[in-house]
């Protein structure tokens, strides 16, 4: 075998040098290629200016925005409908009026009064009902001020009220202390009392009348005097005759004190053992108790005590004035006894005649 160590022979020939692989680069199109040439080592996607001084817009992306979850927009939906349902029937079931209360004022030691605002939300014009507070232990109402009808047997009937559209009215309720231990044991029990509206149509609605605690409505007699009842002279006065020897002489009594009195009797004050008689009975006007059932002065009231004498009677003691003494029991548990002193005349000579022996 022949080796050769010469030149290239002409009949052979090198291999062909492979071109290397396009790079992404030669995806671009030949315009992008142009520049990038023209720019020397910079950057073929950094922005370019154009030769009319203005630069080419680059669309900028963003992240898509997150959706809530199918259950959270569902929630939130019923939620909604919800509260519009509910603020849609609020609207319609709303009364037709309000009421606004003062604080309680006192007319004297024995009576509380509270005004009472009424207005109107509506045009049209309604009817406000007659309130009916709860009954209240030591307590006793009123009625209300400028709108009671006294019927024959002597009971007041509250009327209705014509309450104006957009208007208002304006009243007062008022309370009278009957026995101050219950109402002082009472405490902070709330008072309030439904009002009733009555629309055009009919329809009523039902206000809340709240005039705070019951201790906010006991007169200062509850403060001063809790636990006794006095008995005060108030008249004594006029005496009646019925053609025979009976007098009748009408005392009126008043009790300013916290508990209740129950009149007992009358006696003479010389001679206790000698007692007044009290009829019962028509004759002794209307304020007297029917037989066998005793007398009661309630609290801050008075009272028309009936005393029957009789004309001339020489039982009586001829010297010193003519007095009496009425006596009374308290509603305590002790059943204190409580006396008045009245007097008549400076002689019972004065008073029922000379002395006449039958």
């Amino acid at each position: 075998m022949q080796w050769y160590d010469g030149p290239t022979r002409p009949d052979r020939k090198p291999a062909p040098v492979s071109e290397p692989a396009p790079s992404p680069e030669g995806s671009r199109s030949g315009r992008d290629r142009s520049y990038a040439g023209s720019s020397p080592g910079g950057d073929p996607y950094a922005p370019r200016s154009f030769g009319d001084g203005t630069d080419a817009d680059v669309a900028e992306t963003g992240a898509p925005r997150r959706r809530l979850p199918r259950w959270v927009r569902f929630t939130l939906g019923v939620a909604t409908a919800l509260v519009l349902g509910w603020l849609a029937l609020t609207r319609l079931t709303a009364p037709g009026a309000e009421v606004q209360v003062s604080r309680p004022r006192f007319v004297d030691n024995f009576t509380a009064r509270v005004d009472v605002t009424v207005r109107s939300r509506i045009g049209d014009p309604q009817v406000v009902l007659p309130p009916q507070p709860p009954a209240l232990p030591g307590l006793e109402f009123a009625g209300v001020n400028g709108l009671a009808d006294p019927t024959a047997q002597g009971r007041a009937e509250w009327r209705s009220m014509q309450l104006p559209g957009h208007g208002r009215r304006e009243f007062s309720l008022y309370w009278k202390v009957r026995d101050c231990a219950p109402a002082l044991a009472a405490g902070d029990r709330e008072v309030a009392a439904p009002l009733r509206v009555v629309d055009p149509g009919g329809a009523r609605s039902t206000l809340r009348l709240s005039v705070g605690v019951q201790r906010g409505l006991l007169p200062s007699v509850c403060t001063s005097d809790p636990g006794a009842g006095r008995a005060r002279l108030v008249d004594t006065g006029p005496v009646r005759s019925d053609g025979s020897r009976s007098l009748l002489l009408l005392v009126t009594v008043q009790n300013v004190g916290g508990r209740p009195l129950t009149y007992r009797d009358t006696v003479v004050a010389a001679d206790p053992s000698m007692r007044v008689v009290s009829p019962s009975g028509d004759s002794a006007g209307p304020d007297a108790a029917r037989p066998g059932q005793p007398r009661l002065v309630p609290v801050g009231e008075e009272r028309a005590i009936p005393l029957d004498f009789r004309a001339n009677d020489c039982r009586v003691p001829l010297d010193g004035a003519a007095e009496v003494t009425m006596r009374f029991s308290d509603g305590g548990a002790s059943a204190r006894q409580v006396a008045l002193p009245v007097r008549l005349a400076d002689s019972w000579e004065n008073f029922l005649g000379v002395c006449a022996e039958v």
